[in-house]
């Protein structure tokens, strides 16, 4: 479901099991978009990604031969997180080789051979109203009404949680009146469905993105001709930046999201 930490679960699981799986590579399936990306395209960027220089084959049966080769001879455990997949069918031909491991997130219920699976639910009130005060204390009594409008997901009330906390200026009680009408409009979509949890998740980005500077955001949509993982000197190319004057954090490849 959107708004639920599934990364954040993905990413948790994958740091506890850092020790059994030294290389960790996380790809973005793209599965609640309307363009889930291709089986093919995903294997040949992990394939990619330990081989680069590897002749691409241009069939999946083929090209999910190399990807487990890759795998089996890379000389350590491997794990990879498939994040936001679509179905089984996407994801089968991810299923790694004997002493690699899978981690599959998903906003559908996903059944492969071999896998456990766990769900996440949204936040108990008492555990959302926590998050809210732990992020911004001056909050306060109208914590349990700004929870209900952000539908208990983590995502909206983090969201949320943050611009209150950066804009002291902004009062609370006129942004719960924004957010129960940014939601009514989100709603009043024809095409929208009324209990669609995204509504509160839609809600709150739509408010943070409108206290941004209008510079940012032109940045913030101009980022978004990516379909997924995008590294820094992509973004720096998209937004016509400079190292110099750009500031954020990275990995140690200087790529945002995969690896891990």
């Amino acid at each position: 479901m959107g708004g639920h930490r599934q990364v954040a679960a993905g990413l948790a699981v994958a740091q506890r099991l850092k020790a059994q799986y030294p290389t960790q590579v996380m790809v973005t399936l793209l599965g609640s978009t309307p363009a889930p990306l291709a089986t093919a395209t995903a294997l040949q960027r992990l394939i990619q990604h330990f081989a680069p220089t590897a002749q691409l084959p241009d069939d999946l049966p083929s090209l999910t031969a190399l990807y487990q080769g890759c795998l089996a001879q890379h000389g350590q455990p491997v794990l990879i997180l498939a994040d936001d997949a679509a179905d089984a069918a996407q994801t089968r031909p991810l299923l790694p080789p004997a002493g690699c491991a899978l981690i599959i997130t998903s906003r559908t219920h996903i059944e492969l051979e071999g896998m456990m699976t766990y769900n996440l639910d949204t936040l108990a009130p008492a555990d959302a109203i926590a998050l809210l005060h732990s992020i911004a204390p001056r909050i306060g009594d109208a914590a349990p009404e700004l929870a209900r409008l952000c539908g208990y997901l983590p995502l909206a009330l983090r969201v949320s949680a943050l611009l209150l906390d950066a804009d002291k200026t902004r009062a609370v009680d006129r942004y719960l009146s924004q957010l129960a009408a940014e939601r009514l409009r989100h709603l009043a979509d024809p095409d929208s469905d009324p209990n669609d949890p995204q509504a509160s998740v839609a809600a709150s980005f739509a408010l943070s993105y409108a206290a941004l500077p209008e510079a940012a955001q032109q940045t913030f949509a101009q980022l978004g001709v990516f379909a997924g993982s995008f590294d820094l000197p992509a973004a720096l190319a998209v937004v016509e930046l400079t190292t110099k004057n750009t500031k954020g954090t990275k990995n140690a490849k200087g790529e945002w999201g995969s690896p891990l």
